[in-house]
């Protein structure tokens, strides 16, 4: 079965820019993870002008950050996937959610493609 990702940029807020959110199947990932104080990467980031997305999922698997709680990553952790392409399929896997004390739990949040 296939998931369907749909990628969103929030506009900017009171307390951060604009920033990327991830939904697959309908569920917002990152708010399921990292709660609702949490945020996605910036756009700017993820998203710039004139360069490849960070996004962009290649032959060569990497661990791409795709949200952090209130707390911020550095505390208790962030939302994480190993992006690789193979061929015309793209595999998100090896999920890391945030947890206390800064331990990891590698369980994808519910509806996450795997």
């Amino acid at each position: 079965m296939f998931d369907r990702l749909e990628i969103r940029v929030l506009p900017p807020g009171s307390r951060f820019a604009a920033q990327v959110r991830f939904w697959v199947n309908d569920e917002d990932l990152v708010e399921e993870a990292v709660d609702e104080g949490g945020r996605g990467p910036y756009a700017a980031d993820v998203l710039p002008a004139g360069r490849p997305s960070l996004l962009r999922a290649t032959e060569a698997a990497r661990r791409l950050e795709l949200g952090e709680p209130e707390c911020t990553g550095g505390c208790c952790g962030s939302l994480t996937v190993v992006v690789q392409r193979f061929g015309q399929i793209v595999q998100w896997s090896d999920w890391e959610v945030p947890w206390g004390g800064g331990d990891h739990h590698a369980v994808p949040p519910t509806g996450a493609p795997l």
